[in-house]
């Protein structure tokens, strides 16, 4: 198992520690997203995306540019970090 503290990324939520609770389960610790994620603006936004999406087009890829940016940070690593579970 790795955890590593060296991810410091501006498009990933920050990674500050966790703990290993008496019954072997383990709680992240990450940075606050106070605005939610993607999904939740989605649904607070009740877009229809991709067909009618709420945000210009242009929003969307700049969107998609730092996803692109922070996955390939994440690969460049030793070993590489792979993201399995990519979701809005």
């Amino acid at each position: 198992r790795v955890f590593s503290t060296d991810l410091k990324h501006p498009n990933i939520v920050e990674f500050i520690g966790l703990s290993v609770r008496d019954d072997g389960s383990i709680q992240l610790v990450l940075e606050l997203m106070d605005g939610g994620t993607l999904d939740d603006f989605f649904k607070r936004e009740k877009a229809g995306w991709p067909a009618n999406p709420s945000v210009p087009v242009s929003q969307a890829i700049d969107w998609s540019c730092q996803l692109f940016d922070a996955l390939e940070f994440l690969h460049g690593k030793s070993p590489p970090i792979i993201h399995r579970d990519l979701k809005p």
